[in-house]
């Protein structure tokens, strides 16, 4: 299979992905071979037994194939995935995996882009016999697939998976009631008149500023109070945010965050996404809302499940309006309170593949692959492509997550 048809298999139109890998396959098939057989010295990469996780449509094997036409092919792969779009990929969870595998034993796992899907902090709900807690499953199954001396690889290639953020945010604030939690960009693209309500995103020069997790104790820093104005009742209420002397109207605080005022719909909408933000605030706390939006804010690809009534054209706007929130509430509050935090979403992902995979020793390291390609470029925020057709070779930024069992 060429690797059209496997991208073709995925349903999708891979050049509207955040990190389409189609753009880099050469660079990363290439990285994921040397960076294996480093381990494994005068071994052929053909030669190994090799059970991948997560194969889709079959990305990775024919991404090696087009790398290594000379090479023997991989006989010794097998390839697995929960829901396969391909017929060479065995159906086969991570719950699953050891009876499907029944016995055989293997040099080494791979992934790509698979490790962040899996909803870490999964198994919170009882009540939910699907809510599997895929991590714990893996971290058992993996010792009792790999030989003696082999290791997990998962190579990611882009932010961690908005699966990853779903599951992470209300996992993290269970154990910390009471927080509040968002996740920013601290440079998300700026704002212009030529895109939609004056927003443009997607195509600013690139930066290599992480996503943050941003946390905080909401007593005595951020609250509700009822309008001034007695005749205001059922009117929304006003935010009183610590540093300010008096509280703000929601549309006082629009205005401060200098999002849109026209057209009317414009307006409302950045309304609707505010009041949405702080709705509970004065219940200790609004991580629910946060959780709900950041997964839009970090895969924007969930919009329309989030926001049924509204059009996709004011994604752009939400994107604008949760930054803007976000940067405003993170200026505010940083050095005020000893309950305020900020960790990278990279940081977050490997302290909690770390704590999850407990069979395993796990390291994480990160580095830029493949130097810069004139036509492709990928960063854990953004894909940028440029004029040309990309062939394969872009450059892009790796997390390698590497598991040994102990």
């Amino acid at each position: 299979m060429d690797i059209d048809s496997a991208m073709a298999g995925l349903g999708v139109a891979t050049s509207e992905l955040l990190g389409d890998k189609r753009h880099y396959r050469k660079t990363l098939a290439r990285c994921v071979v040397d960076t294996i057989l480093r381990e494994f010295p005068g071994r052929r990469f053909c030669d190994l037994s090799v059970l991948e996780l997560g194969a889709g449509a079959g990305f990775f094997a024919a991404a090696y194939a087009e790398c290594y036409p000379d090479e023997s092919p991989l006989t010794n792969l097998v390839q697995t995935d929960a829901t396969p779009r391909d017929a060479g990929v065995l159906e086969c969870d991570v719950g699953t995996l050891v009876e499907r595998m029944g016995g055989r034993t293997f040099d080494l796992v791979v992934s790509l882009d698979f490790l962040s899907c899996l909803a870490f902090g999964a198994g919170l709900d009882p009540d939910d016999e699907n809510d599997a807690y895929a991590l714990g499953q893996l971290s058992d199954a993996l010792p009792r697939v790999l030989r003696r001396g082999g290791a997990y690889y998962d190579f990611m290639a882009s932010v961690p998976n908005s699966q990853f953020v779903l599951r992470f945010v209300p996992d993290y604030c269970s154990r910390r009631p009471g927080r509040f939690i968002c996740v920013l960009d601290p440079e998300p693209p700026a704002a212009t008149s030529s895109g939609p309500f004056g927003y443009r995103g997607g195509d600013q020069e690139d930066h290599d500023e992480p996503l943050l997790f941003v946390t905080f104790g909401v007593a005595g820093l951020l609250g509700h109070e009822p309008p001034a104005e007695p005749s205001a009742a059922g009117a929304p209420p006003l935010l009183r945010v610590a540093g300010f002397d008096a509280p703000l109207s929601y549309d006082e605080l629009r205005e401060r965050l200098r999002l849109p005022s026209e057209p009317p719909r414009a307006r409302a909408f950045a309304l609707k996404v505010l009041e949405f933000l702080f709705r509970d605030v004065n219940e200790g706390g609004c991580a629910d809302n946060w959780e709900l939006l950041a997964y839009v804010a970090v895969d924007g690809a969930h919009f329309g499940e989030v926001f049924e009534d509204d059009g996709d054209d004011l994604l752009p706007l939400f994107q604008q309006t949760y930054h803007a929130a976000a940067a405003f509430l993170r200026a505010a509050f940083k050095g005020r309170s000893e309950s305020y935090e900020e960790v990278a979403v990279v940081d977050a992902f490997k302290a909690v593949a770390a704590e999850h995979l407990a069979s395993c020793a796990v390291e994480s390291t990160q580095a830029d692959v493949g130097g810069t390609s004139a036509c492709y470029t990928q960063r854990y925020q953004n894909a940028l492509v440029s004029d040309g057709d990309p062939n394969g070779e872009g450059s892009f930024r790796c997390m390698l997550t590497k598991a040994t069992p102990r």
